[in-house]
């Protein structure tokens, strides 16, 4: 037994949301947009203080991370120019004694 599914069911046309025409909008007066403008200036003012907040928090991470990198640094570089200045001292000694 077959079944014709497209026979059960009904077809509408569904408009897009945005594809009313534009003058069943809302008109859009000086104050309006005067309104707009000034909120979305705010947002902005919002979202640069976050950006300059962020980046002030980060560039501090990322110092403390560097100076504890050039410790570290620091520290093995020492101890590397220890032995290689004992090697040399050992180098020079076993030549002239050995």
């Amino acid at each position: 037994m077959s079944h014709i599914w497209h026979s059960s069911v009904t077809h509408t046309r569904v408009e897009a949301p945005y594809s009313a025409p534009m003058d069943t909008r809302a008109t859009w007066n000086d104050a309006r947009m005067d309104e707009f403008a000034n909120r979305t200036e705010e947002n902005f003012r919002e979202v640069r203080k976050e950006i300059r907040d962020t980046r002030t928090e980060l560039r501090g991470e990322m110092n403390g991370r560097f100076e504890k990198l050039e410790s570290t640094f620091n520290r093995r570089f020492d101890i590397l120019f220890g032995a290689l200045a004992t090697g040399f001292v050992g180098a020079v000694v076993n030549h002239f004694l050995g």
